[in-house]
């Protein structure tokens, strides 16, 4: 655990702030502002991942999950499927722009997409049996 958390974080903010420059660069602000939505986004949502699945670390249901460790592997393959293609050009979303009196739209990416991979991402890094220097110790 003390190795997954700094790298599901860490991964976490890589992703969301590549997605804030790509999608909304400004120039400085955006390189002030990205880094600071993007550890914070991360970190929350990496917190998150970590209270809900606080029950796999229970003594009985430990020994089952480590057994089928490959789960959360085949979840990271999914979760960066899933961001990838939210970025799709076919499963792109439009929104509307700041001048919505205009009318002006952009193309962004597929928002269920882009949910289910985020978090899929961030509950597989975390709670994977196989990523971590030694030997988890259960809790409960």
């Amino acid at each position: 655990m003390l190795f997954r958390l700094p790298f599901a974080w860490f991964i976490g903010a890589i992703i969301c702030f590549l997605t804030v420059v790509i999608e909304e660069y400004d120039g400085v602000m955006t390189m002030i502002f990205a880094p600071i939505v993007s550890l914070t986004a991360s970190g929350l949502t990496t917190l998150g991942t970590a209270i809900v699945g606080a029950p796999l670390y229970l003594k009985r249901v430990w020994p089952v999950w480590s057994r089928y460790w490959m789960v959360s592997v085949v979840g990271i393959a999914v979760a960066m499927c899933c961001l990838l293609l939210a970025w799709w050009p076919s499963l792109q979303e439009s929104h509307a722009g700041v001048g919505d009196d205009l009318g002006l739209t952009f193309m962004g990416p597929n928002s269920t997409l882009s949910i289910v991979g985020w978090f899929l991402l961030h509950y597989c890094l975390v709670h994977c049996p196989r990523l971590g220097i030694s030997k988890e110790k259960v809790y409960w």
